[in-house]
């Protein structure tokens, strides 16, 4: 058992009776949960990262419904240089993995021999009869490998696997009129894009951080603690 805060405190009661729509980084959930006892190192294998709950009010619902899709590059706005700087800077670089894996994938399908009793790992220089004759640049760089000195690594592997996976989760929107205003609560490491997806997608209004506020003195990797509490321990 772990001592944790009040589960009464996980929620912002001058808010309680106010409809919301929550949004969090995916990458802040990274393990599974299960029902049963729940302890301080569980707490913090689902979810380490000590991010805060900020919230905007009276966005109307109209508006709070496109933000989550606009984070997760699902409208028609594209990432501009300073956004993509504004990433590096907070360290996410997930992005980039991501897409390697993916590539991965999609190279391990065209070459159609993956098999389950294959070793887990990366396709290495064996993977030449994938690729077409238009991939020149790929076919020199195998020619390279191939007469570098030493054993090397024939091995076939089949690449790690790779689910798709949203930059950001939320929870459904409440069964509201569009012109209705509810909080939208988010997590503080997304603040600044929050904003900007605010300020894109409409304006009428100009969001500021004057506009945002703390939403709770709970923090991400507090809650899974908090709802263990009350459901399970």
């Amino acid at each position: 058992m772990f001592q944790a805060l009040p589960y009464a405190l996980a929620l912002n009661n001058t808010r309680a009776n106010i409809p919301n729509l929550i949004i969090v980084g995916a990458g802040s959930q990274r393990f599974d949960i299960f029902a049963g006892q729940f302890d301080r190192n569980d707490q913090l294998t689902s979810s380490p990262f000590k991010d805060s709950f900020l919230y905007i009010p009276n966005v109307k619902v109209s508006l709070a419904t496109q933000v989550l899709p606009y984070l997760n590059g699902q409208t028609p706005h594209k990432r501009d240089l300073y956004e993509l700087e504004d990433l590096y800077g907070k360290g996410d670089v997930m992005h980039i993995y991501n897409a390697w894996l993916e590539r991965m994938n999609v190279m391990s399908a065209l070459e159609g021999r993956v098999s389950d009793n294959l070793t887990l790992g990366y396709v290495t220089h064996d993977v030449s009869s994938i690729l077409s004759a238009s991939c020149y640049a790929i076919n020199r760089l195998l020619v390279i490998l191939k007469s570098c000195p030493g054993a090397g690594d024939d091995i076939l592997h089949t690449p790690v696997p790779y689910y798709a996976t949203p930059t950001c989760i939320g929870t459904p929107a409440p069964n509201l009129a569009d012109d209705a205003t509810l909080d939208l609560v988010f997590d503080d490491f997304f603040s600044s894009d929050v904003l900007r997806a605010l300020n894109t997608l409409q304006k009428e209004t100009v969001y500021t951080n004057t506009d945002v506020r703390k939403y709770s003195p709970v923090l991400i990797n507090e809650v899974w603690g908090l709802y263990a509490q009350a459901n399970w321990n």
